[in-house]
């Protein structure tokens, strides 16, 4: 009599499922994944922008109460182009001014976050700071 060696793994149709199952999950779970870290860079973005907005009315506050006159400020010195360690943006109105992530101009007063390509437009005569594009 002939003994029949018996075989041990998967069969096609187990793998198959595996692969189909795995598939699904990436379908569903990538986009998912880059949702989330497109939510944190907005979220970031947001928390700068309100930051830069109280301290934009500190300013002007803090100038009225020392002069009479209340005047909006520029928010930097800095030469159009990336915000950069050398050319450091909102140092006007950030304790700590912005080296990364943000570009000043070309236009008067324009600034654009680069991660979310948002840009925003700072009028000195009126202190807003507002979202012009990609809103």
């Amino acid at each position: 009599m002939q003994h029949i060696k018996k075989q041990s793994g998967y069969t096609l149709m187990e793998v198959m499922l595996v692969v189909v199952m795995v598939s699904i999950l990436a379908v569903v779970a990538v986009p998912r994944i880059f949702d989330v870290v497109t939510d944190a860079k907005k979220k970031q973005r947001d928390a700068i922008v309100d930051t830069l907005r109280d301290n934009i009315n500190r300013n002007y506050s803090r100038i009225k109460v020392s002069t009479g006159t209340g005047v909006y400020t520029a928010l930097d010195t800095a030469a159009n182009g990336a915000c950069t360690v050398a050319n450091p943006c909102f140092g006007n109105v950030l304790k700590n001014p912005l080296t990364d992530n943000w570009h000043k101009g070309p236009a008067v007063g324009a600034y654009t976050h680069d991660p979310t390509m948002t840009t925003f437009t700072y009028d000195v005569n009126t202190g807003r700071f507002y979202c012009t594009v990609g809103c």
